[in-house]
C-alpha cells in the first residue's frame, strides 16, 4: 500500500484510493511489451534520478520479460529529456522519470516547447526523497557545523559563498532559493547539469554549499568528504542519524520531499499505461528494492496514475506561486 506519511509530506492530506493487489493484470494489449522499454532520465548519468531509474529498471525487466534501457538526456533543467519523450511514439516504449517539479514548477518559470500537463500521462509515483544541505569540508573548518551556523556565516560574509544548483525547475533548487530569501542571504548561484558534477565540485571545494537529494551524498557524508547540515524533512534520515532535520534546526518552512514520477506520452493507450503502472508498482514492492532505496535515504512508493495526478495538482498549487514570487528563471 502507499505510504500516507509520504503523500502527506509531499502534498498535504490527499485521500488515497485502495490499490488492487500488486502484480501484472491482463489487458487488451496482450502483446505489450514485445521489445525493450526506454526510460529517459533528463539528467547526466550518476545522479540520484539516474540511480533510481537503473535500480527500478533492473527489477522491472524480469517482471515484463523485456530489457529496460536508461537513456540519459541531460540539460536545460530537464527540458531536453522531457521534450524527447513528449515527441516519442505514444506506445509505452518511451517513458520519462523526473521530479514533480517538471510539472509543478518548470512551466511557471520558463517557456516550454510542450505543455507537461497536456502532453504527458502520469503513470506512477516511484520514489520519494528528502533533500539535504551539504557543505564543503573547507567551510566546515570555519565553524559551520549546522544550519544556523551556516546562516550566521553567510549573513556575515555577503557574496562570499557560492551555492551549487541542479536545475532551476526542481524542488531541490527551489528550497535553496527559499532558504536564501527567508534569511536575506547574498550567495552566488552556480548551476550544474546534474547532481553528480555538483557533488564532485563540492568535494573539491569549488563550491561551498549544495542542496542535494539525500541519496546523492550519503556515501560522501559517511566518508567525511562533505558535511551534512540538515535534511528537509520533519525527522532525521535513518542513514544519517547525526544530521538534524530542518524542523530541529529551526527552519520548518523548508520541509520538502522530492517526488520522482514516471510519465508516458499523453496519447499512450490507457490499458498500456495501466500495465506499466502495475509492473512498476510490483517492482517497487519487492523487499530488495525497498531496502536498497531505504539505504540511500529514499522511500519506494508506487501509486496509481490517478493518485499521482492528485499529487501533481497539489504540488503545483504549493510550488508554482512560490517559484513566481522568488523570481526563479531558467537561464
Amino acid at each position: 500500500m502507499l505510504s500516507r506519511r509520504i503523500f502527506t509530506s509531499l502534498a498535504g492530506s490527499i485521500p488515497l484510493a485502495s490499490l488492487i493487489p500488486y502484480g501484472l493484470a491482463q489487458s487488451s494489449s496482450s502483446d505489450y511489451p514485445n521489445k525493450a522499454i526506454r526510460i529517459v532520465v533528463p539528467f547526466n548519468a550518476g545522479g540520484p534520478v539516474d540511480i533510481i531509474a537503473r535500480s527500478l529498471g533492473a527489477r522491472l525487466a524480469p517482471l515484463i520479460k523485456q530489457s529496460v534501457i536508461v537513456d540519459n538526456k541531460g540539460g536545460a533543467s530537464t527540458i531536453i529529456g522531457t521534450d524527447n519523450v513528449v515527441k516519442s511514439a505514444p506506445d509505452g516504449y518511451s517513458l520519462l522519470l523526473v521530479g514533480s517539479g517538471a510539472r509543478s514548477i518548470l512551466p511557471a518559470i520558463t517557456k516550454l516547447p510542450y505543455d507537461p500537463e497536456r502532453d504527458l500521462q502520469a503513470v506512477s509515483l516511484a520514489v520519494a526523497s528528502p533533500q539535504i544541505f551539504v557543505i564543503s569540508p573547507q567551510l566546515a573548518t570555519k565553524g559551520v557545523t549546522n544550519l544556523k551556523a551556516l546562516t550566521a556565516y553567510a549573513q556575515a560574509n555577503p557574496g562570499k559563498l557560492n551555492m551549487g544548483s541542479v536545475g532551476a525547475g526542481t524542488i531541490t533548487s527551489l528550497v535553496g532559493e527559499l532558504y536564501k530569501r527567508e534569511q536575506s542571504l547574498k550567495v552566488v548561484d552556480v548551476p550544474f547539469r546534474g547532481g553528480a558534477p555538483a557533488v564532485q565540485a563540492l568535494m573539491a571545494g569549488d563550491i561551498d554549499l549544495l542542496m542535494a537529494d539525500v541519496a546523492a551524498v550519503i556515501p560522501q557524508i559517511q566518508g567525511g568528504k562533505v558535511v551534512g547540515l540538515a535534511v528537509t524533512d520533519s525527522k532525521r534520515a535513518k542513514e544519517l542519524p547525526g544530521v538534524q532535520s530542518v524542523v530541529e534546526a529551526g527552519y520548518p518552512s523548508l520541509v520538502a520531499v522530492n517526488a520522482y514520477c514516471l510519465f508516458a506520452p499523453a496519447k499512450t493507450p490507457r490499458d498500456v499505461v495501466v500495465k506499466i503502472q502495475k509492473a512498476v508498482t510490483a517492482a517497487l514492492a519487492t523487499p530488495e528494492l525497498r531496502t536498497q532505496f531505504e539505504k540511500s535515504g529514499m522511500q519506494a512508493v508506487g501509486s496509481t496514475s490517478e493518485e499521482l495526478e492528485k499529487l501533481l495538482q497539489a504540488q503545483t498549487t504549493k510550488w508554482t506561486p512560490l517559484a513566481r514570487a522568488l523570481g526563479v528563471r531558467v537561464e
